[in-house]
């Protein structure tokens, strides 16, 4: 394991966060909720059901919806963390250590 080379693919990964961020937008749309129709008692409870269920559907959906940009963020900024911390340890081998093994390449 110590003469694996293991570096962080920064724009692979920066893609599968913006993947990961389309998908969740994909799915962040109130669905279809069944209707009921006429007149009957049961159809008028069912009716009022289904307009709830509708209003809890649209809500769930703008309450994801509006994750997305902070997750979003959250995801690029842990990225670039990643990266700063392994170009630093990179330096930091490269001070001790000039020439070996495991540096990363630029």
């Amino acid at each position: 394991m110590a003469n694996r080379d293991i570096k962080l693919d920064v724009a692979e990964t920066l893609r599968e966060v913006d993947a990961i961020a389309e998908t969740v937008r994909s799915v962040a749309v109130a669905g279809p909720v069944p209707t009921a129709s006429g007149d009957t008692p049961i159809d008028l409870a069912l009716a009022k059901v289904a307009a709830a269920q509708q209003a809890q559907a649209e809500a769930w959906a703008a309450a994801l919806e509006a994750t997305i940009p902070e997750q979003q963020a959250k995801s690029i900024n842990a990225v670039r963390m990643l990266e700063a911390t392994e170009q630093h340890n990179s330096d930091e081998i490269a001070r001790v250590y000039p020439g070996g093994a495991g540096i990363q390449s630029t």
